[in-house]
């Protein structure tokens, strides 16, 4: 059941959100307002790569939210057993660890494209190579 967990949460949720987040628009929220433009399709020039009006936003947030929760999910899984500090334990290399910091910048910058598809990218990445070195540790 963990490896299911494992794979459900750290590959297929955020390849989900890769999807997602690309048809995700941004930079709406000082012109012309984030009523106006999900209230009426405005057109391209919103950093996404279609907008499909406020029924597609609806839909984005239903299934990016319990998504988001299964990434929470896969985090926790990277980190079972690991008291304070991932790299300190030796259960992270350096590179994943730089890939861990770096999608979480990522994603706080933003969750919109590009920044949201990318983030989820180096997660993946940071998962795989995790999931690989403890394999061939064993």
């Amino acid at each position: 059941m963990k490896q299911i967990l494992w794979w459900l949460c750290l590959l297929v949720a955020p390849l989900v959100l890769i999807g997602l987040e690309l048809f995700h628009p941004a930079s709406f929220t000082a012109h012309p307002g984030m009523y106006q433009f999900l209230s009426h399709y405005l057109g391209p020039g919103h950093d996404a790569l279609g907008y499909f009006g406020p029924t597609w936003w609806f839909v984005l947030h239903m299934i990016q939210t319990p998504t988001v929760g299964l990434v929470a999910v896969g985090l926790w899984l990277m980190v079972d057993d690991v008291a304070l500090s991932l790299r300190l334990s030796r259960r992270v290399g350096w590179g994943p660890a730089a890939l861990m910091i770096a999608f979480g910048w990522m994603l706080q910058t933003a969750h919109a494209s590009p920044h949201g598809p990318i983030a989820f990218s180096l997660l993946i990445v940071a998962a795989a190579w995790t999931w690989w070195s403890r394999r061939h540790e064993a």
